[in-house]
This record gives structure tokens, C-alpha cells and sequence, in this order.
């Protein structure tokens, strides 16, 4: 039997795609990388004008075979914090796509920064909504078709280094994130009979809007910078192959797993 080769492992030629916080950061270089691979890629963020330059890109770029009926990017403005809406939005993503998703990326996040004795309930509240309760109720809308359906799928979830480690005044952010890692060790097990892989990545310190506020002090960059191992900190596209390898047949056998992706950060 031949061995397949790298090209058609890592290929995602016609599968569907939905990946939030699609028009900045970490989720607009993973979904440029998933149409990149073939792949029918609906955006979905707040806002229509962010997801629309990125819907343009994917356009630039061209890929044979599209059609109509076969689009190769649809956009789809969402708040996620309104999680009563997350069904709907799977069935229009689905319905726009021409099928059942594939592929589910959880790339947008929020953050509150503050010692935890002045951060409010509503804070708290704001940050856990995003990060955590949004995904995990996307995920089980796409779930519940996919198993319908009887097809497998890739969940990926955007996670981060401090779902294993931590730093002071982002209470909120760490509780978020440490919650996701076991919504995908839960998740992965549960569907994992049915085809269905769930994982997550911990990007490291990549400079994105979320981490501006570190990014523009200077003590706190050179600081940080001596502790990363590859000595430079991360950008978006860092996490585009991290991607394509747990949403592609490159990664079929990895479900559960948490793929740190920080320049050693936490190794060092």
C-alpha cells in the first residue's frame, strides 16, 4: 500500500470550516490557512467589516472547483456572547456551507485584566461566556449534526499556555481557559466512538489585540523575551500549521490533547 503523501494528509479539499474570531489575531491566520487547504471557511466575529477584508483575502487567493453552490468563504457577523443564538448559527453556517461542518475552530476570546479583589461578577461573567460557555455550546450544536449524520469532525479550541500555568491580574482568563482544557479531555471522550476529535492549542505570548496591552511595555518585553527558549515571541501565523495538523487527516489520531505552541515557554 502506497504511503500517503504529506500533501493529502494536511489537505482539507472538501471539507467546511467555521472558525470565530475569523477577523483578527490567531482565528483570521487559521482561517486563511484552512481555505489555504482546500477548505469552504465561514467566518464568524463581530464585526462584518474585519471578517469582510478577510473573506477578500480568502478571494485573492483562489481555489479551483468553487462554485455557487460551493462557495469558498461566507462571513457571518455573531456576538458569541449571546449564547442563546449559537444553534442558529450553526444551522445558517451549515446551511451556507451546503452541509454539515467539519471543522470548528474556537479562536475568539476576551479579556479582563485587574487584581481580583477589584474585578467584578459581571467581569468574571463576561470573560467565562466568551472563552468557555460559547465554545463548549458551538461545539455541541456542530456535534449534534455531525453525529445526525453519522460523519466525524475536528474541534479545535484556541486555548492557552495559562491553562497550565498562570500569571497574576487575569483571573477570569486563566479560569477560562483551565475550564476549556477539560472541556476537551471531557468532550474528546464522549465523542470520540462517533468519529469526532476534539483538541485544543496553547498559543504562548503572540502578539495579537487581546495582548497589546503587555506588548506595549517595554520592561515586561524584554523581561518576558528572556524566558522564551526560541527567543521571539509568537504572531498569528505561528498556529496555522498547529492547526491544519489536529483539523486535517494528518491528525486523526490525536483527540484530547492539548499542543502547546509557545516557543518552549512552559518547558523552560
Amino acid at each position: 500500500m502506497p504511503l500517503p503523501s504529506p500533501s493529502a494528509l494536511f489537505s482539507l479539499q472538501g471539507r467546511r470550516a467555521l472558525v470565530t474570531g475569523a477577523g483578527r489575531g490567531i482565528g483570521r491566520a487559521i482561517a486563511l490557512g484552512l481555505a489555504g487547504a482546500g477548505a469552504q471557511v465561514a467566518l464568524v466575529a463581530r464585526s462584518a467589516s474585519e471578517l469582510d477584508e478577510v473573506a477578500a483575502r480568502v478571494r485573492e487567493g483562489g481555489s479551483p472547483g468553487r462554485t455557487a453552490a460551493t462557495p469558498g468563504v461566507v462571513t457571518v457577523p455573531a456576538d458569541l456572547a449571546d449564547t442563546a443564538a449559537l444553534e442558529d448559527l450553526a444551522e445558517t453556517v451549515s446551511r451556507r456551507l451546503g452541509g454539515v461542518i467539519d471543522v470548528v475552530v474556537h479562536a475568539a476570546g476576551v479579556q479582563a485584566r485587574g487584581r481580583a479583589t477589584e474585578l467584578t461578577d459581571a467581569d468574571f461573567a463576561r470573560v467565562l461566556t466568551v472563552n468557555l460557555t460559547a465554545p463548549w455550546r458551538l461545539s455541541t450544536e456542530v456535534a449534534r449534526r455531525q453525529l445526525a449524520a453519522g460523519v466525524g469532525g475536528s474541534h479545535v479550541m484556541v486555548a492557552s499556555m495559562l491553562a497550565v500555568t498562570s500569571r497574576p491580574e487575569v483571573s477570569p482568563y486563566v479560569a477560562s481557559k483551565t475550564g476549556l482544557l477539560g472541556t476537551v479531555r471531557a468532550l474528546s471522550t464522549e465523542w470520540a466512538p462517533h468519529g469526532i476529535r476534539v483538541n485544543a492549542l496553547a498559543p504562548g505570548y503572540v502578539a495579537t489585540a487581546l495582548t497589546s496591552p503587555m506588548f506595549e511595555q517595554p520592561d515586561w518585553r524584554q523581561e518576558t523575551l528572556r524566558r522564551v527558549p526560541l527567543g521571539r515571541f509568537g504572531q498569528p501565523e505561528d498556529l496555522v500549521g498547529p492547526a491544519l495538523l489536529l483539523a486535517s487527516d494528518a491528525g486523526s489520531y490525536i483527540t484530547g490533547h492539548l499542543l502547546t505552541v509557545d516557543g518552549g515557554w512552559t518547558s523552560s
